[in-house]
């Protein structure tokens, strides 16, 4: 395991041989009855512009955090689109085969809140399945979107 310190507070976190590193990113479905949230990534993106997912981020190590992966997506949750989350339950997990990421990905609920285009963002919304089909979405969500609809 090496880390590289990008903050006063901020670790980046990374496993394996120099042909397997990676990082860690969590994400939510986030309900509102049978809607979910989804945010277009900004136009100016360098990773997917203007594609819609789920929101989401990398995963900052502490010395002492408990929940880190639960507390990590509050946080994300909050400062990406401004709302507050609740009802955390385990989904999905899967790689990015282009940039050396681990995703983990939680349903949740809105608890609080509505939610806002925020500094990654150029807009978002509420969606059901049938309305995200003709979305440019990146790999996996589709999949993971659908996975976490059959539960509800």
């Amino acid at each position: 395991m090496t880390s590289v310190k990008i903050g006063p507070f901020c670790w980046f976190w990374y496993y394996g041989s120099m042909e397997q590193e990676f990082g860690v990113v969590v994400a939510a479905v986030i309900f509102k009855g049978h809607e979910f949230l989804l945010g277009k990534r900004q136009s100016k993106d360098k990773n997917l512009p203007g594609y819609w997912s789920i929101p989401g981020g990398h995963v900052e190590v502490k010395r002492s955090d408990i929940n880190i992966l639960e507390t990590n997506l509050v946080r994300e949750i909050k400062e990406e689109v401004g709302i507050s989350i609740n009802n955390l339950q385990y989904l999905d997990s899967h790689s990015w085969v282009d940039s050396a990421k681990i995703s983990i990905v939680f349903t949740c609920d809105l608890q609080g809140g509505e939610p806002i285009a925020g500094q990654e963002t150029d807009e978002v919304g509420w969606f059901t399945l049938e309305k995200v089909k003709d979305l440019p979405l990146p790999p996996n969500v589709y999949r993971v979107l659908e996975k976490a609809t059959k539960k509800f």
